[in-house]
């Protein structure tokens, strides 16, 4: 596959075995604390697929298999986090009973 990284290097593209293409929209529901929708699709050449999958998806699904049992209390019952602007999932505490 070929990229064109910008319009500017239009003659100048380089060969990439995988494009992540990631869309951004406003999140038309402002009953939601989302501002945005995002909607990734990853483009895999052929010969390159067998790679993707044991490289980079496999590790993820198993990285996300270890935190759903980990953090499982939190996705059945909810959570917060200190700073939903800034935080990361270790950060992911039981919602407090008000």
């Amino acid at each position: 596959m070929m990229l064109v990284e910008n319009p500017q290097k239009a003659s100048d593209p380089m060969l990439t075995p995988w494009v992540r293409v990631v869309r951004q929209e406003a999140n038309a529901d402002n009953k939601s604390w989302e501002k945005f929708k995002f909607y990734v699709i990853d483009a895999v050449h052929v010969d390159y697929f067998d790679d993707f999958v044991n490289r980079h998806l496999l590790p993820l699904a198993i990285e996300f298999k270890q935190r759903s049992i980990q953090l499982a209390d939190i996705l059945f019952n909810g959570g917060e986090v200190p700073n939903l602007d800034d935080w990361d999932w270790h950060q992911i505490q039981k919602r407090s009973q008000k």
